[in-house]
């Protein structure tokens, strides 16, 4: 079983495949797609409901460690960052992919997104996170490494 992959692998990144920068003091990260239906019930449907296909979707969420910079005083990809995104209304490019190595047959995911939710925790006396939920406009495209 040494082929399954330890969830600690996946970052959430921010930026086009190849230039991304992850998203700093990540504790989890997490891919939904989802697919609407439409209904095409009608009076020889015998009572059930009939569904074809319609608009696909996805969308994005992470959460992390609060920080503005690193212990050694280099600036990180966090919260501001994000805050930025959802003030100006911006479309951007995130990455969802291991962070070592990639293995042959490995994939990694990418797309156009906005950012829909971001939220901050400050709890007494405990670290403080952030999560944030992104949204795609248009395609996801999965990779082979």
């Amino acid at each position: 079983m040494d082929n399954i992959i330890n969830g600690t692998e996946f970052i959430v990144s921010y930026g086009t495949a190849g230039s991304e920068v992850a998203i700093a003091f990540s504790t989890s990260a997490s891919l939904s797609f989802g697919m609407d239906t439409r209904d095409i019930s009608n009076k020889s449907s015998a009572g059930w409901r009939e569904l074809l296909e319609a608009q696909r979707n996805w969308s994005v969420s992470t959460e992390g460690l609060m920080a503005f910079n690193t212990s050694a005083g280099a600036a990180v990809v966090g919260f501001d960052d994000l805050f930025d995104e959802i003030v100006n209304r911006t479309s951007f490019s995130v990455v969802l992919k291991t962070q070592t190595t990639p293995v042959t047959n490995d994939y990694y995911w990418s797309g156009v997104c906005y950012l829909t939710s971001l939220e901050l925790t400050a709890p007494l006396e405990d670290n403080s996170t952030w999560s944030a939920s992104f949204e795609g406009t248009g395609v996801l495209t999965q990779t082979a490494v």
